[in-house]
């Protein structure tokens, strides 16, 4: 079973005096916190001339870290994607499960 989310990321950078605290001051940004580093492998899946990643769709496998399982997010209308998870025991024998691959389908235009 898989459990879907709209998710809206945003990437910033700063110099060393920066404090990441400081963030909490702009009116989009919810929260901040700091994580312990954590070590992940991903392995990305597309078809061979990139039909999802042109069409802004991400699909991947990922072990490690606190949502290891498979995740393909898919664009919206807006500014979030909608990311959809599903376990890593949802790939049988590590194919992509169905699920994830009938969300793609449409993106990859009949493409394995």
């Amino acid at each position: 079973m898989s459990a879907a989310r709209s998710e809206r990321e945003a990437t910033f950078e700063g110099t060393g005096l920066f404090d990441p605290q400081d963030l909490r001051l702009l009116a989009a940004v919810d929260r901040v916190r700091e994580e312990p580093p954590e070590e992940l492998d991903a392995i990305y899946y597309d078809t061979p001339d990139l039909r999802l990643l042109t069409r802004g769709v991400t699909l991947r496998r990922r072990s490690g870290g606190h949502d290891a399982g498979w995740h393909v997010k898919l664009p919206t209308e807006g500014p979030a994607r909608l990311e959809v998870h599903a376990p890593l025991k949802a790939g049988k024998g590590g194919a992509v499960p169905g699920e994830l691959l009938n969300r793609t389908a449409a993106y990859a235009r009949g493409r394995p």
